[in-house]
């Protein structure tokens, strides 16, 4: 039976498989941010100023938590011949540094999105996120979504109270996720604290998100509005990570949101199934926004 279940994706934990090289980026660098927070990002694909002309928006892959922008390496492959790719660490993860600030909140998480899409003059984002990186995207959409043209989140909590943190730190794969985060960022941040990184993010999670219905209200409802964004609320059949109910949840808190529960994987299935995910990904880009020229049908109560 073990032999067997090492042939199960949802229950693997594959390698990293890192970022494309340097000189196929368009940029790899970092912006400046106050109280010296530095954030590390990269751009790929199609160059962003033959995007931004086509009035396409980039795709932002934003990774988990204590993880990094290398973990969507599959993603970049496959998608760049089509899109600008944009990736980038969270503060305090990967490449970049907390700099002065320690006192985290998911304001200051999606202003350092806002901060990377100004600075390249970028007007909209296609949004596709996981985990801590969706909580952050969640946030980022409930403050700016005139700034999102759409939204893949997935696996993510409104609420880290509502989660079962003991029995889901006793999967063996949340172990070594960790275990492996851990040696990962010391490798990209020699010499520095990973206790004061971990602690300053589980700081964060006692006191939030703590979000419902009313934390989205101004987001645009699609069908109603000319420019609302299309949100995806993304789960996988075998994510034991996440309470089940928790995305059902999500998709009450915005109209017309979509709901997609992904086969045969689980909490990563980016790299887990990527070719799967990647073509599911890909769905959701050709999802088409309703022409609001013409009538909109209502359905009747």
């Amino acid at each position: 039976m073990a032999e067997e279940n090492k042939s199960l994706a949802w229950i693997t934990f594959p390698p990293c498989p890192g970022l494309p090289p340097a000189s196929t980026a368009e940029v790899q660098g970092i912006i400046r941010l106050p109280h010296n927070v530095e954030l590390w990002h990269g751009i790929y694909g199609v160059p962003l100023k033959v995007s931004l002309k086509a009035g396409k928006p980039p795709l932002a892959f934003i990774h988990g938590g204590v993880s990094h922008s290398g973990y969507y390496g599959h993603q970049i492959k496959y998608f760049a011949p089509n899109h600008t790719i944009i990736v980038y660490d969270l503060r305090g993860h990967g490449r970049s540094p907390f700099g002065d600030d320690k006192q985290l909140t998911y304001d200051k998480l999606s202003d350092d999105l806002l901060a990377l899409l100004d600075h390249y003059s970028i007007p909209k984002v296609a949004l596709i996120a996981w985990s801590e990186g969706c909580v952050v995207s969640w946030s980022f959409l409930s403050r700016f979504p005139k700034r999102v043209e759409r939204a893949w989140l997935y696996s993510a909590v409104d609420d880290y109270r509502k989660t079962d943190g003991e029995r889901v730190s006793q999967i063996p794969m949340v172990k070594e996720y960790f275990g492996r985060m851990e040696t990962e960022w010391q490798e990209l941040n020699p010499g520095k604290n990973y206790g004061e990184f971990i602690g300053c993010y589980v700081n964060l999670w006692m006191r939030e998100p703590l979000w419902n219905a009313e934390t989205f209200r101004n987001v645009p409802i699609r069908g109603e509005h000319t420019d609302a964004p299309i949100v995806w609320v993304v789960t996988a059949d075998y994510d034991d990570w996440i309470p089940p109910e928790t995305h059902r949840r999500f998709q009450s808190y915005i109209k017309n949101s979509s709901f997609l529960e992904m086969p045969g994987t689980g909490h990563m299935a980016f790299v887990q199934t990527p070719e799967i995910y990647n073509r599911l990904v890909d769905a959701f880009l050709h999802d088409p926004k309703p022409d609001m020229s013409k009538p909109q049908l209502k359905a009747s109560l």
